[in-house]
């Protein structure tokens, strides 16, 4: 399934590794390459955000328990659509799904990871782009010796509690922790 920023819902039966291969395809970006870069900074190159531009960083997130071996239980979701994140609801405290992520369009889609991964997953998303745009859209006379405590520092700065998604706001040092 894909979910649309205008409330459409595509029915897609192909595997998210394969659409996510074909949105990197589009933008010209190297999966490996971005899952090494991004996994070094992080720790580990599994699970990392990607980016493809700086309205398209997808942040990867267990919705589901897989059904059989080979399928795939991680959703790829555009760090720019998430709205807000929720908890469940009474009476579905105490089953797989932890929390709940608001996206444009009116959409709800389940994580089995606890609201804190999640906000951690998402800030760790918020890192990525600011390292992005720090790579590719801003003139070399920047002279950031860290990119990604850089944008750190700008999250920290720029980022507006008001509006009722909350992260806890994690040094890039921090990050690395996690």
């Amino acid at each position: 399934m894909i979910y649309l920023r205008n409330g459409a819902v595509i029915d897609d039966n192909r595997k998210a590794d394969t659409i996510l291969k074909n949105v990197a395809r589009c933008y010209g970006a190297d999966l490996s390459a971005l899952r090494r870069n991004y996994g070094k900074k992080f720790g580990s190159c599994h699970n990392v955000p990607l980016p493809f531009g700086m309205s398209m960083v997808m942040v990867p997130v267990k919705t589901r328990k897989p059904l059989t071996q080979k399928d795939g239980a991680t959703a790829y979701i555009n760090l720019c659509a998430v709205k807000n994140l929720t908890t469940p609801e009474n009476g579905e405290e105490g089953g797989p799904v932890k929390c709940y992520l608001l996206l444009e369009g009116d959409h709800k889609l389940p994580s089995l990871h606890s609201i804190k991964n999640t906000e951690n997953r998402l800030n760790k998303g918020h890192c990525v782009s600011e390292h992005y745009y720090l790579l590719h859209l801003t003139s070399p006379e920047n002279n950031v010796s860290d990119p990604l405590e850089f944008a750190a520092r700008k999250l920290r700065e720029s980022l507006d509690i008001s509006d009722g998604l909350y992260f806890k706001l994690l040094t890039a040092k921090d990050l690395l922790k996690h």
